[in-house]
């Protein structure tokens, strides 16, 4: 008996809901391997061109008042990794792009001799030098953001499924004043066999 605005409305909040409580789910099952001492290493190849597009067609629908601007040059090579870990961990960092940012989140991918750079980049009041490192351990909440829904342990899961996949990630502050984290992974070879 509700409106058709209200029902959509309601619907856009379930949505929502089930997106963190999934992304929720999915960290804590990559801490339980992580407390438990579980090799997480993985050397397969991963295509970032195909994640990212995905993510970001899901955040585009989960936040439609955001404006994603994403850049992915053409024949991005393969990384080293796990296709899941890789998804994961966009997953995570758009994400929270999306939910502390305020309007603009700008995807940038480049190519590099033995490295693929991917730059996540928010609008939002970003992170303070002194505390950089402590958003990556585990159940560290920055003050002035606490009030928003979260747990703490994206960062500290994005972290550690990139160190299983031979990569990287830092936070600075973006051309805006925002977040900007940079994920970095190695390009894909192919093994040698003796």
């Amino acid at each position: 008996r509700l409106d058709r605005e209200v029902r959509a409305e309601l619907i856009a909040d379930i949505v929502a809901e089930s997106e963190r409580l999934s992304r929720m789910v999915d960290d804590l099952l990559v801490l339980a391997r992580a407390e438990r001492g579980v090799d997480m290493s993985v050397s397969g190849a991963a295509l970032v061109q195909h994640r990212l597009t995905s993510v970001v067609a899901a955040m585009t629908s989960a936040w439609p008042d955001r404006e994603f601007a994403c850049h992915i040059p053409d024949d991005v090579p393969p990384v080293t990794g796990d296709e899941d870990y890789l998804e994961h961990v966009l997953r995570n960092l758009i994400g929270n792009a999306a939910k502390y940012g305020r309007k603009r989140i700008a995807i940038d991918v480049a190519v590099r001799a033995d490295s693929i750079a991917i730059s996540i980049e928010d609008d939002g009041p970003g992170i303070p030098e002194g505390e950089r490192q402590q958003v990556f351990e585990l159940f560290a909440r920055l003050k002035p953001t606490s009030r928003l829904p979260g747990a703490g342990i994206g960062l500290f899961v994005v972290r550690r499924l990139l160190e299983a996949m031979g990569g990287t990630v830092s936070v600075g502050t973006g051309s805006e004043g925002g977040a900007l984290f940079t994920v970095v992974l190695p390009r894909y070879t192919e093994p040698v066999e003796h």
